[in-house]
């Protein structure tokens, strides 16, 4: 709403619709602050924990962001590894949460998971992206809306896409619950390739 003209706040023809959206965090470069010197080292290497380390964006995160396209529910991505003994499967072993941080080393340690990611891109990120049918927010009123999206994000937040090996698993109840919910949906899945990733760890 705060992103809308002042012509079309008050328009009866424009009427506010909640809907869950993509967005994308655009931070101007003038305010990028990860390399500015913090005690005569970058930013970004300074911070010992996660919290502080996520601040550049976390904190701005509202206000920078602008909406790329509505009624996605849920876009989540899954760092892959290629199996190397000879099984067609992947390894998801070095996200098994769904976290990948490059610089996971500043607030964890030497733990097998920083060694494995620090500054080393995946080689493969399988994307899944969960599309909701417009027609079906279409014809509810407010209050039905609401119920439904605080359903909505307690199933994308907390019920799956928690564990990585349960991939499959967790888009199959996705599926059954949105057709529980009696709603139109799509889900669209995909792999990309890191051409600069270098398959190697840190010892």
């Amino acid at each position: 709403m705060p992103r809308r003209p002042p012509f079309l706040v008050a328009s009866p023809a424009q009427p506010e619709r909640k809907r869950f959206r993509l967005m994308e965090f655009r931070q101007p470069t003038e305010k990028l602050s990860l390399y500015q010197l913090d005690g005569g080292i970058p930013w970004i290497e300074a911070q010992k924990t996660q919290a502080d380390l996520y601040k550049w964006f976390r904190m701005d995160l509202a206000q920078e962001s602008q909406p790329v396209a509505e009624n996605i529910l849920a876009v989540f991505i899954q760092p892959v590894w290629p199996v190397l003994d000879g099984d067609t499967g992947a390894d998801v072993s070095a996200a098994p949460d769904y976290v990948y941080d490059t610089r996971r080393h500043q607030w964890q340690g030497s733990s097998a998971l920083s060694k494995l990611s620090r500054h080393q891109l995946p080689p493969v990120l399988r994307l899944t992206l969960v599309a909701l049918d417009e027609r079906d927010w279409s014809r509810l009123d407010v209050s039905a809306s609401d119920a439904l999206a605080e359903k909505l994000q307690k199933l994308v937040n907390t019920e799956v896409f928690t564990s990585a090996v349960k991939y499959e698993a967790d888009v199959k109840k996705l599926e059954t619950e949105l057709v529980n919910l009696k709603l139109g949906f799509r889900i669209f899945s995909t792999a990309v390739q890191m051409p600069a990733a270098k398959l190697m760890s840190q010892s």
